[in-house]
This record gives structure tokens, sequence and C-alpha cells, in this order.
């Protein structure tokens, strides 16, 4: 039951990574400083 915890915890960070690589700045501009984000 724990293990299967995990492998669920691992599937939705995979999951939230595939979303921030579909839009990063979306995202990220709330996060990061506009001066630290090169601008693509």
């Amino acid at each position: 039951k724990y293990s299967s915890f995990m492998l669920f915890l691992l599937l939705l960070m995979m999951l939230w990574q595939n979303i921030n690589d579909r839009n990063p700045y979306d995202i990220d501009l709330k996060w990061i400083p506009a001066k630290e984000k090169p601008i693509a």
C-alpha cells in the first residue's frame, strides 16, 4: 500500500513536469522575477 502511494506521487510529479514543459513561462513568471527570466 505504501509503495503504491509513492508510485502515485511519482506519477503526479511526472504529470506536473509535463505541464511545466508545455507552458513554462505561464507558471515560472509567477514565481521568478522578470529580470531573472530570459525573454524568449
